[in-house]
């Protein structure tokens, strides 16, 4: 397994990465709906379906949207749940909160707070509910960020983690996955959208699915700390979902 470390060169990739977010904020859903091939709604819908099938009715929940960027999931969450449960989206990026706060503006059951993964903002047994749709795998230390979820997640609460699926790597479908589909679809979604600047923030971007453990490993690094962990294959194992129940509280500066 890919051991999960905080070393300066994973700081430097992560600060790449993050100046590049920054810049495709206004093409950030439209880029993702094109790398998709259009099925992203279709996939967030029987996401967030499995989400609200699983919880507990009628009763009134603190709801955290683990990497919300311009808050999508957001819309999901409140169009199955009501303005019953109060949500919390977080994301490392200024642009992504401004663009979330201004898309829910009028709602006073919904807040934004900026930061990171790997040092989540919140008391322990915060949240009755934690999703994170798309966005693991724009994490430095996936250990960590497995650590805080379980910190922050309440032992009666759930976890449901969406992204992309990556076969173990000696599988050819994981050779097509990386060589072929994440080498030709982000740059060209990148370049539709912003020309030749996209073409750039798009190839650093892919990055992030290249330097990704695989699906098996990500579900052995939750093993670790949750109790219970599901792993299911969505759309002809393009996508990934993982089901947590039970968080085990290990201190998050284990690095294990």
């Amino acid at each position: 397994m890919k051991t999960p470390i905080n070393s300066e060169n994973d700081n430097a990739f992560w600060k790449e990465i993050i100046l590049s977010l920054s810049e495709i904020v206004g093409v950030y859903e439209k880029a993702n709906n094109i790398m998709s091939l259009f099925t992203l709604k279709y996939v967030r819908e029987k996401f967030f379906q499995f989400v609200f099938e699983n919880i507990e009715d009628g009763k009134a929940l603190r709801i955290l949207d683990a990497g919300t960027g311009p808050g999508t999931s957001l819309v999901y969450i409140l169009k199955k749940s009501g303005k019953e449960h109060y949500c919390v989206g977080l994301d490392p990026l200024p642009e992504m909160i401004n663009t979330s706060r201004k898309n829910f503006i009028d709602l006073d059951n919904v807040d934004f707070v900026r930061g990171v993964f790997e040092h989540l903002p919140f008391r322990e047994d915060t949240f009755d509910l934690e999703v994170s749709s798309f966005a693991y795998r724009d994490a430095i230390n996936y250990l960590s960020v497995a650590l805080e979820l379980s910190r922050t997640l309440k032992r009666s609460g759930q976890l449901f983690i969406l992204d992309l699926n990556k076969p173990y790597e000696k599988r050819i479908i994981a050779n097509f996955m990386e060589k072929i589909y994440m080498s030709i679809f982000p740059i060209f979604a990148g370049t539709i959208l912003m020309g030749k600047n996209g073409f750039e923030l798009y190839r650093i971007l892919k990055k992030t699915y290249i330097r990704l453990p695989s699906s098996a490993e990500i579900y052995l690094i939750f093993k670790k700390v949750f109790k219970h962990c599901k792993y299911y294959v969505m759309l002809h194992g393009a996508v990934m979902l993982l089901h947590l129940k039970e968080p085990i509280r290990i201190s998050s500066q284990h690095k294990g």
